[in-house]
């Protein structure tokens, strides 16, 4: 049995509370940051990448999205990470081949990841700082 594909909603296709959400998120470096750093771990832990569902369920979790209708739409809830992915893709944040789980973090991640590590190396970061929002480990952003 082939599995049906239907083509990607257009952004006003979908739900208005979803169209709202997209807007807001799309402005939002801090959700672009935690993706890429939910990629980094993802790919050092199993040296390939999440898929989009591993990674939109660690970045953003269901009931945080469940006033737009989450569950009740499949097709838009697809629609609405395709947009949001393809937005911090061309933004530099992630980016991804055609192959299975090749999802990476983007140029734009891994130069804000250097010159973060970089500060902290170089005592610019207070202590306080470091111990509340690093993983000493990877230097990286610890995600909540």
């Amino acid at each position: 049995m082939s599995r049906q594909r239907y083509p990607i909603l257009s952004v006003g296709e979908l739900p208005e509370g979803m169209q709202e959400l997209l807007r807001e998120l799309s402005l939002d470096d801090g959700l672009a940051l935690k993706a890429g750093v939910t990629i980094a771990r993802v790919r050092k832990r199993t040296h390939t990448g999440p898929t989009f569902a591993e990674l939109f369920d660690a970045v953003l979790p269901r009931d945080r999205v469940a006033h737009v209708g989450w569950s009740e739409n499949p097709r838009a809830t697809s629609a609405f990470r395709h947009h949001l992915a393809v937005h911090w893709r061309r933004q530099g944040w992630i980016q991804w081949g055609r192959a299975e789980r090749s999802l990476a973090t983007g140029i734009v991640f891994r130069k804000a990841s250097k010159e973060h590590a970089r500060r902290a190396e170089r005592g610019y970061l207070s202590d306080a700082r470091l111990v509340a929002g690093l993983d000493r480990a990877s230097g990286l952003p610890r995600v909540r």
